[in-house]
Protein backbone atom coordinates (compact mmCIF):
# COMPACT_ATOMS: atom_id res chain seq x y z
CA UNK A 1 0.00 0.00 0.00
CA UNK A 2 1.43 3.23 -1.40
CA UNK A 3 0.47 6.86 -0.72
CA UNK A 4 2.05 10.65 -2.55
CA UNK A 5 1.46 13.73 -1.79
CA UNK A 6 1.28 15.96 -5.06
CA UNK A 7 0.06 19.73 -4.64
CA UNK A 8 -0.65 19.04 -0.76
CA UNK A 9 -3.55 16.06 -1.83
CA UNK A 10 -2.56 12.54 -0.92
CA UNK A 11 -3.27 9.74 -3.36
CA UNK A 12 -3.19 5.99 -3.57
CA UNK A 13 -0.48 5.05 -5.78
CA UNK A 14 0.78 1.02 -7.05
CA UNK A 15 4.20 -0.23 -6.94
CA UNK A 16 4.69 0.41 -10.38
CA UNK A 17 4.60 4.42 -10.23
CA UNK A 18 6.30 4.73 -7.71
CA UNK A 19 9.09 5.54 -9.61
CA UNK A 20 7.33 8.33 -11.20
CA UNK A 21 6.60 9.76 -8.19
CA UNK A 22 9.74 9.00 -6.23
CA UNK A 23 10.35 12.70 -5.98
CA UNK A 24 7.13 12.93 -4.11
CA UNK A 25 6.47 12.43 0.08
CA UNK A 26 5.92 9.12 0.47
CA UNK A 27 3.99 7.08 2.94
CA UNK A 28 4.61 3.28 2.38
CA UNK A 29 2.83 0.19 4.10
CA UNK A 30 3.88 -3.31 2.93
CA UNK A 31 5.39 -6.27 4.95
CA UNK A 32 8.81 -6.65 5.69
CA UNK A 33 9.95 -9.35 2.65
CA UNK A 34 8.23 -7.20 0.15
CA UNK A 35 10.51 -3.80 1.68
CA UNK A 36 13.45 -6.20 1.45
CA UNK A 37 12.62 -6.92 -2.42
CA UNK A 38 12.17 -3.09 -2.79
CA UNK A 39 15.29 -2.27 -0.50
CA UNK A 40 17.12 -0.52 -3.57
CA UNK A 41 14.45 1.10 -4.64
CA UNK A 42 13.70 2.65 -1.49
CA UNK A 43 16.81 3.23 -0.63
CA UNK A 44 16.66 0.80 2.65
CA UNK A 45 18.81 -1.63 4.11
CA UNK A 46 17.83 -5.30 4.10
CA UNK A 47 20.27 -5.64 6.82
CA UNK A 48 17.97 -2.50 8.87
CA UNK A 49 14.80 -4.23 7.78
CA UNK A 50 16.01 -7.63 9.60
CA UNK A 51 17.03 -6.05 12.70
CA UNK A 52 12.95 -5.06 13.02
CA UNK A 53 11.72 -8.13 12.20
CA UNK A 54 12.08 -9.90 15.46
CA UNK A 55 8.78 -10.27 17.62
CA UNK A 56 9.42 -8.61 20.35
CA UNK A 57 6.16 -7.10 22.36
CA UNK A 58 7.76 -5.35 25.22
CA UNK A 59 7.49 -1.54 25.33
CA UNK A 60 11.33 -1.02 26.06
CA UNK A 61 12.48 -1.27 22.59
CA UNK A 62 14.98 1.72 21.45
CA UNK A 63 14.52 3.52 18.41
CA UNK A 64 17.87 4.18 16.49
CA UNK A 65 19.39 6.83 13.88
CA UNK A 66 21.43 5.78 11.25
CA UNK A 67 22.69 6.68 7.85
CA UNK A 68 19.81 10.02 8.00
CA UNK A 69 16.89 7.49 9.06
CA UNK A 70 15.23 6.77 12.51
CA UNK A 71 13.87 3.35 12.26
CA UNK A 72 12.41 0.86 15.36
CA UNK A 73 10.09 -1.36 16.48
CA UNK A 74 7.21 0.20 17.73
CA UNK A 75 4.62 -1.88 20.49
CA UNK A 76 1.08 -1.39 19.51
CA UNK A 77 -1.48 -1.87 21.77
CA UNK A 78 -5.60 -0.66 21.63
CA UNK A 79 -6.58 1.28 24.52
CA UNK A 80 -10.43 0.04 24.28
CA UNK A 81 -8.95 -3.78 23.98
CA UNK A 82 -6.26 -4.28 25.84
CA UNK A 83 -7.45 -8.10 26.56
CA UNK A 84 -6.72 -8.39 22.71
CA UNK A 85 -3.46 -9.62 21.27
CA UNK A 86 -0.21 -6.61 21.03
CA UNK A 87 0.75 -5.49 17.99
CA UNK A 88 4.10 -4.80 16.41
CA UNK A 89 5.27 -2.61 14.08
CA UNK A 90 8.22 -2.06 12.18
CA UNK A 91 8.74 2.03 11.62
CA UNK A 92 11.32 3.37 9.08
CA UNK A 93 11.44 7.51 8.93
CA UNK A 94 13.87 9.47 6.59
CA UNK A 95 13.68 12.54 4.14
CA UNK A 96 10.56 12.52 2.62
CA UNK A 97 9.54 9.06 3.91
CA UNK A 98 7.88 6.80 5.92
CA UNK A 99 7.92 3.04 6.08
CA UNK A 100 5.47 0.82 7.88
CA UNK A 101 5.73 -2.77 7.95
CA UNK A 102 3.61 -4.78 10.19
CA UNK A 103 5.22 -7.71 12.20
CA UNK A 104 2.57 -8.29 14.37
CA UNK A 105 -0.80 -7.59 14.24
CA UNK A 106 -5.02 -9.29 14.56
CA UNK A 107 -7.13 -8.35 12.25
CA UNK A 108 -5.27 -5.80 10.07
CA UNK A 109 -5.64 -3.70 12.45
CA UNK A 110 -2.32 -1.62 11.77
CA UNK A 111 -3.67 -1.05 7.99
CA UNK A 112 -7.12 0.02 9.55
CA UNK A 113 -5.28 2.55 11.52
CA UNK A 114 -3.01 4.27 8.73
CA UNK A 115 -6.66 4.41 6.72
CA UNK A 116 -8.09 6.57 9.02
CA UNK A 117 -5.25 8.79 9.51
CA UNK A 118 -5.36 9.31 5.26
CA UNK A 119 -9.08 9.87 5.49
CA UNK A 120 -8.40 12.65 8.10
CA UNK A 121 -7.29 15.26 5.26
CA UNK A 122 -9.04 16.31 1.96
CA UNK A 123 -6.09 18.64 1.10
CA UNK A 124 -3.43 20.31 2.27
CA UNK A 125 -1.77 17.60 3.00
CA UNK A 126 1.79 16.88 4.36
CA UNK A 127 3.98 14.30 4.91
CA UNK A 128 4.46 15.33 8.77
CA UNK A 129 0.98 15.80 9.28
CA UNK A 130 0.65 12.47 7.69
CA UNK A 131 2.73 11.27 10.91
CA UNK A 132 1.19 13.01 13.30
CA UNK A 133 -2.36 11.58 12.19
CA UNK A 134 -0.53 8.01 12.25
CA UNK A 135 0.26 8.45 15.77
CA UNK A 136 -2.39 10.15 16.87
CA UNK A 137 -5.05 7.53 15.78
CA UNK A 138 -2.28 4.70 18.12
CA UNK A 139 -2.86 7.00 21.13
CA UNK A 140 -6.64 6.84 20.30
CA UNK A 141 -8.95 6.01 22.68
CA UNK A 142 -6.72 6.34 25.71
CA UNK A 143 -9.09 8.85 27.62
CA UNK A 144 -12.62 6.81 27.23
CA UNK A 145 -10.33 3.68 28.21
CA UNK A 146 -8.93 5.48 32.11
CA UNK A 147 -12.64 6.88 32.02
CA UNK A 148 -14.21 3.34 31.88
CA UNK A 149 -11.57 2.24 34.32
CA UNK A 150 -12.18 4.82 36.71
CA UNK A 151 -15.93 4.16 36.77
CA UNK A 152 -15.10 0.77 37.48
CA UNK A 153 -12.82 1.22 40.54
CA UNK A 154 -15.71 3.91 41.67
CA UNK A 155 -17.61 1.20 41.66
CA UNK A 156 -15.74 -0.75 43.17
CA UNK A 157 -15.19 1.36 46.30
CA UNK A 158 -19.26 1.83 46.67
CA UNK A 159 -19.64 -1.95 46.80
CA UNK A 160 -16.75 -1.99 49.42
CA UNK A 161 -18.58 0.95 51.39
CA UNK A 162 -22.02 -0.84 51.17
CA UNK A 163 -20.24 -4.46 52.31
CA UNK A 164 -21.15 -5.88 49.49
CA UNK A 165 -17.38 -7.47 48.49
CA UNK A 166 -17.49 -10.42 46.10
CA UNK A 167 -14.32 -13.18 45.83
CA UNK A 168 -13.57 -11.86 42.47
CA UNK A 169 -12.85 -8.28 43.96
CA UNK A 170 -9.22 -8.64 44.29
CA UNK A 171 -8.32 -10.70 40.89
CA UNK A 172 -10.09 -7.69 39.81
CA UNK A 173 -8.18 -5.77 40.66
CA UNK A 174 -5.31 -7.61 39.79
CA UNK A 175 -6.29 -7.52 36.10
CA UNK A 176 -6.87 -3.72 36.22
CA UNK A 177 -3.20 -3.14 37.51
CA UNK A 178 -1.98 -5.06 35.02
CA UNK A 179 -4.16 -3.24 31.99
CA UNK A 180 -3.08 -0.01 33.65
CA UNK A 181 0.39 -1.06 33.48
CA UNK A 182 0.67 -1.59 29.93
CA UNK A 183 -0.77 1.55 28.97
CA UNK A 184 2.14 3.07 31.28
CA UNK A 185 4.63 1.53 29.49
CA UNK A 186 2.67 2.35 25.76
CA UNK A 187 2.66 6.25 26.55
CA UNK A 188 5.98 6.11 27.79
CA UNK A 189 7.19 4.59 24.67
CA UNK A 190 4.88 6.74 22.74
CA UNK A 191 6.58 9.61 24.40
CA UNK A 192 10.03 8.48 23.71
CA UNK A 193 9.34 8.65 19.73
CA UNK A 194 7.69 11.91 19.88
CA UNK A 195 10.84 13.43 21.77
CA UNK A 196 12.78 11.82 19.10
CA UNK A 197 10.83 13.83 16.19
CA UNK A 198 10.59 16.81 17.64
CA UNK A 199 14.51 16.85 17.54
CA UNK A 200 15.64 15.27 14.38
CA UNK A 201 11.87 16.39 12.66
CA UNK A 202 13.95 18.76 11.03
CA UNK A 203 16.44 16.59 9.27
CA UNK A 204 13.33 14.58 8.24
CA UNK A 205 10.78 17.01 7.09
CA UNK A 206 12.76 19.83 5.58
CA UNK A 207 11.47 23.26 6.50
CA UNK A 208 8.34 22.10 7.78
CA UNK A 209 7.18 22.91 11.37
CA UNK A 210 8.13 20.17 14.01
CA UNK A 211 5.71 21.84 16.27
CA UNK A 212 3.08 19.83 15.21
CA UNK A 213 4.31 17.39 17.26
CA UNK A 214 4.43 19.47 20.80
CA UNK A 215 0.65 18.87 21.75
CA UNK A 216 1.20 15.24 20.54
CA UNK A 217 3.22 14.95 22.79
CA UNK A 218 1.95 16.69 25.90
CA UNK A 219 -1.25 14.56 25.12
CA UNK A 220 0.41 11.64 25.58
CA UNK A 221 2.56 12.79 29.14
CA UNK A 222 -1.07 13.49 29.80
CA UNK A 223 -2.67 10.39 29.01
CA UNK A 224 0.95 9.19 31.01
CA UNK A 225 0.33 11.29 34.12
CA UNK A 226 -3.55 10.20 33.98
CA UNK A 227 -2.68 6.48 34.06
CA UNK A 228 -0.54 7.02 37.05
CA UNK A 229 -2.34 8.24 39.11
CA UNK A 230 -5.10 5.61 38.26
CA UNK A 231 -2.66 3.30 39.06
CA UNK A 232 -2.38 5.43 42.55
CA UNK A 233 -6.29 5.44 43.40
CA UNK A 234 -6.03 0.89 42.56
CA UNK A 235 -3.41 0.83 45.24
CA UNK A 236 -5.84 3.05 47.74
CA UNK A 237 -8.82 1.12 46.65
CA UNK A 238 -6.84 -2.44 47.19
CA UNK A 239 -5.98 -0.54 50.69
CA UNK A 240 -9.80 0.06 51.25
CA UNK A 241 -10.20 -3.70 50.43
CA UNK A 242 -7.81 -4.73 52.78
CA UNK A 243 -9.34 -2.63 55.55
CA UNK A 244 -12.68 -3.86 54.85
CA UNK A 245 -11.77 -7.55 54.89
CA UNK A 246 -9.52 -6.98 58.12
CA UNK A 247 -13.02 -5.37 59.48
CA UNK A 248 -14.94 -8.40 59.07
CA UNK A 249 -12.57 -10.25 60.25
CA UNK A 250 -12.68 -8.10 63.33
CA UNK A 251 -16.26 -8.86 63.39
CA UNK A 252 -15.98 -12.70 63.29
CA UNK A 253 -13.12 -12.65 66.37
CA UNK A 254 -15.35 -10.55 68.35
CA UNK A 255 -17.95 -12.27 67.84
CA UNK A 256 -16.03 -15.68 69.17
CA UNK A 257 -14.76 -13.48 71.69
CA UNK A 258 -17.76 -12.60 72.96
CA UNK A 259 -19.35 -16.36 72.71
CA UNK A 260 -16.06 -17.90 75.06
CA UNK A 261 -16.26 -14.97 77.84
CA UNK A 262 -20.03 -15.92 77.82
CA UNK A 263 -19.76 -19.33 78.35
CA UNK A 264 -16.14 -19.26 80.20
CA UNK A 265 -18.43 -18.60 83.62
CA UNK A 266 -20.87 -21.57 82.65
CA UNK A 267 -17.03 -23.34 82.50
CA UNK A 268 -16.08 -22.80 85.85
CA UNK A 269 -19.41 -23.52 87.59
CA UNK A 270 -19.40 -26.62 85.85
CA UNK A 271 -15.95 -27.55 86.32
CA UNK A 272 -17.01 -26.43 90.34
CA UNK A 273 -20.03 -28.67 90.76
CA UNK A 274 -18.48 -31.57 88.62
CA UNK A 275 -15.97 -32.44 91.59
CA UNK A 276 -18.23 -34.20 93.05
CA UNK A 277 -17.03 -33.86 96.82
CA UNK A 278 -18.82 -36.09 99.26
CA UNK A 279 -19.36 -32.50 101.49
CA UNK A 280 -21.10 -30.83 99.05
CA UNK A 281 -24.42 -29.54 100.09
CA UNK A 282 -25.97 -28.49 96.74
CA UNK A 283 -25.34 -31.79 95.89
CA UNK A 284 -27.76 -33.64 98.08
CA UNK A 285 -30.21 -30.71 97.88
CA UNK A 286 -33.77 -31.12 96.40
CA UNK A 287 -33.16 -27.54 94.12
CA UNK A 288 -29.42 -27.55 93.59
CA UNK A 289 -29.97 -28.76 90.10
CA UNK A 290 -32.70 -25.80 89.75
CA UNK A 291 -29.98 -23.41 91.39
CA UNK A 292 -27.27 -24.31 89.39
CA UNK A 293 -29.19 -23.77 86.12
CA UNK A 294 -30.69 -20.59 87.24
CA UNK A 295 -27.07 -19.41 88.22
CA UNK A 296 -26.15 -20.12 84.48
CA UNK A 297 -29.17 -18.55 82.69
CA UNK A 298 -28.51 -15.58 85.05
CA UNK A 299 -24.79 -15.27 84.86
CA UNK A 300 -25.33 -15.33 80.70
CA UNK A 301 -27.96 -12.89 81.17
CA UNK A 302 -25.13 -10.21 83.02
CA UNK A 303 -22.70 -11.27 80.07
CA UNK A 304 -24.93 -10.11 77.32
CA UNK A 305 -26.69 -6.82 79.35
CA UNK A 306 -22.57 -6.11 80.17
CA UNK A 307 -21.73 -6.43 76.44
CA UNK A 308 -24.70 -4.51 75.10
CA UNK A 309 -23.54 -1.78 77.48
CA UNK A 310 -20.38 -1.77 75.96
CA UNK A 311 -21.69 -1.95 72.86
CA UNK A 312 -20.10 -5.06 71.93
CA UNK A 313 -23.38 -6.41 70.86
Amino acid sequence: MLYTIENGNIRKIDREEFVKYKENPILCYMKTEHLKNLSDVFDISPDIIEQCEVIDTNFRSAFKIEDGMIYGDLTVVDALHLESNRGQIALFLRKNRIFISPILQEKNEIEKIIKRAVKRFDSRVTLLKLLYAILDELISGGNESLENMEKQMVDMEHTIIDNRVSESMNKDIFYMKKKLLVLKNYYEQMIELGELLKEWGKDLFGDEKTEYFYPLIEKMKRLSANTQNAKEGLIHLREALDANLEYNLNRIMKVFTVVTTIFAPLTLITGWYGMNFSNMPELEWKYGYVMVLGLSIAVVLACILFFIKKKLL
